[in-house]
């Protein structure tokens, strides 16, 4: 097993790095181990996204003894060593105490690993991978544990959880994301302790969102998962999520706003889309990007009456692809079948779709600018023609000024 475990690790880019640091840290009389999420998935088979070093290092000593560092959690002893594209999180193995507000420990108090490895969350995370000695550290059963796919709390799940609510959210995660099967007291306990995730920001709770539902073959997993266990109110949408169509979650979804404009297809009529947005604190950008989607679905219907340049210049602009393939999907359906408008519709929204693909694999700019123009137009009225120009460009795929011009010529005074 250590062999395979071994050759895992040491396929993650940054292993060399870490290999550095422990062997530094092992040169001046400290114990350091790969920690947590790293060896549980080699142990699992999978390549580790990152390495995490634990150590009995101190945070000033591991400043001192290495170049570049950064101090992103110094006061909880972790310290992240750079080196060219690489950084390597390293904490001191430390005891915490007093958690006050359901996130983050009042106290902390340096330690070894067996007393690091009580702190942690989850016997599988609690493991430890002496990369020297090529050997598994386990003083919580977590191995026993990924052998049977169970995912068990470290000690009392009561006290683990209400530690950080955003443990349950996590909790659900690994047993979603690794297979594993949730044991009854840490499942019993996650559901007794659900509203705490109230005082937990949202933005860690979009965060667990998109880390679950992203690496996911099948989404719809996670919809069941969070429906039966009531968790969706904690994102203010109903937990009758269910009445969703199925066919929306079960192939992989590749990005934030495909998650969220599946989450919200079926919900934009109960709820405010606007509103819910800013709430789930998703950025700017995706938030508008997700209106505009929803917006398009809503008056889709009118693409029927679009002209061919409305087409062309609208596909420029947004890319609609997502709501086209989800509804022609739904086109499938006997409801859609039965709608006489829906032979126009489909072939209106396959011209769509290809023009959206090419436009966002091209780039295009205008082949006439002000210069051309200034000595006809100014003001309000170049702009227009300008704009115009542009629409007209796209539908004809000018490549040249002389092209435009000379429509402009031959079109001058109709209308």
């Amino acid at each position: 097993m250590n062999k395979e475990v071994a050759a895992k690790l040491a396929s993650v880019e940054s292993y060399p790095l870490a290999i550095e640091i422990i062997q530094k840290l092992a040169d001046i009389g400290h114990t350091s181990y790969f920690a947590g999420g790293c060896v549980r998935d080699a142990l699992l088979g999978l390549k580790p996204k990152d390495i995490d070093i634990a150590t009995t290092a101190h945070p000033e000593e591991i400043e001192r003894i290495f170049n570049h560092t950064v101090a992103v959690g110094k006061k909880f002893g972790i310290i992240v060593v750079v080196e060219g594209k690489h950084n390597i999180e390293v904490a001191t193995f430390r005891k915490e105490s007093d958690y006050r507000d359901g996130r983050r420990p009042e106290n902390i108090e340096y330690s070894g690993p067996e007393e690091d490895s009580v702190r942690r969350d989850f016997t599988v995370n609690a493991l430890f991978y002496d990369p020297l000695k090529k050997e598994v550290i386990d003083f919580q059963n977590g191995v026993a544990d990924l052998q049977q796919r169970k995912l068990r709390c470290v000690g009392n799940p009561d006290r683990r959880f209400s530690e950080d609510y955003l443990r349950i959210l996590r909790c659900f995660r690994f047993s979603l994301v690794l297979d594993l099967e949730i044991e009854s007291a840490t499942l019993q306990s996650a559901i007794k302790h659900r509203d705490g995730l109230k005082q937990i920001s949202q933005e860690r709770k979009r965060d667990e969102l998109l880390k679950t539902i992203l690496n996911l073959k099948t989404p719809w997993d996670l919809i069941v998962e969070f429906s039966n266990q009531k968790l969706w109110a904690m994102y203010g949408l109903p937990n009758e999520i269910l009445d969703y169509k199925d066919y929306l979650f079960q192939s992989p979804i590749k990005n934030e706003t495909e998650m969220l404009i599946k989450l919200l297809w079926e919900l934009d009529t109960r709820i405010e889309a606007k509103n819910w947005l800013k709430e789930f604190k998703c950025s700017t950008d995706v938030r508008q990007s997700v209106l505009r989607l929803l917006e398009f679905k809503k008056n889709l219907l009118n693409v029927l009456d679009w002209s061919e340049e409305e087409m062309h210049y609208f596909s420029y602009k947004y890319d609609m692809r997502l709501v086209i393939d989800i509804v022609n999907q739904e086109m499938k359906s006997p409801f859609y079948k039965s709608n006489p408008k829906t032979v126009d519709l489909g072939q209106k929204l396959e011209i769509l779709k290809k023009l959206m693909a090419y436009y966002a694999e091209n780039t295009i700019k205008p082949v006439v600018n002000g210069e051309h123009l200034k000595t006809k137009f100014q003001g309000a009225e170049l702009g227009r023609m300008l704009d115009l120009l542009f629409r007209k460009q796209l539908v004809h795929r000018w490549t040249r000024a002389e092209e435009a011009l000379r429509w402009l010529e031959s079109n001058s005074g109709k209308g």
